[in-house]
């Protein structure tokens, strides 16, 4: 099945939260009670971990796979991790609609993906089960600002505005006309 337009294509440099990054892969659902498109980005940086970023529903979420001795313990509608319960929030039905590059996660291993997201006192996670597959992934799971993750046009455009605003602000009054008027300084300074 094809891949719906997403907010990023395959191989677009991205900042997040201030890192250059590049989208190594995508993975693509279509999230079955609304018909919408869930989109999860692996980003690539020069160094360091690579991320995964889902953007569902316009909002962007960090997902951070735990470790496996994070000891969790899944039961019925509760996961506890460290001693700490996260009690189910959110189900969701996520047909896979296909792939580019490396896809987050690892390649889908069954069609459908059965999402459920956790809320506790320490946040959220996200637990991960292929119907009729052995095992589930757990992700802690992060909301971040939109402000916080632009493409390479959008951070080019807030580095120029930044730069026009500083220029503005260096130059109140010249060298020439605080010669020919040195009250100016008085002022244009605020003193």
């Amino acid at each position: 099945m094809a891949l719906k337009p997403s907010r990023f294509k395959l191989d677009e440099e991205i900042s997040l939260g201030g890192k250059p990054m590049r989208v190594a892969g995508l993975l693509q659902f279509e999230d079955g009670a609304e018909g919408k498109a869930a989109t999860r980005y692996l980003l690539a940086g020069s160094a360091g971990v690579p991320q995964i970023l889902e953007e569902s529903g316009g909002s962007l979420l960090l997902l951070r796979p735990f470790p496996p001795a994070a000891q969790i313990q899944p039961s019925g509608d509760t996961v506890t991790v460290m001693g700490t319960p996260y009690k189910l929030a959110t189900l969701r039905k996520l047909k896979v609609l296909g792939t580019a590059g490396e896809a987050p996660g690892g390649a889908p291993a069954g069609p459908l993906v059965l999402s459920g997201i956790f809320q506790g006192g320490t946040g959220a996670l996200l637990r991960e089960i292929v119907p009729g597959k052995p095992g589930h992934v757990f992700y802690s799971v992060k909301q971040l600002p939109a402000t916080d993750v632009l493409s390479a046009q959008q951070l080019a455009e807030q580095q120029e505005g930044e730069r026009l605003a500083a220029a503005q602000r260096t130059v109140l009054a010249g060298p020439e006309a605080l010669r020919s008027d040195p009250h100016l300084e008085m002022h244009t300074r605020g003193g």
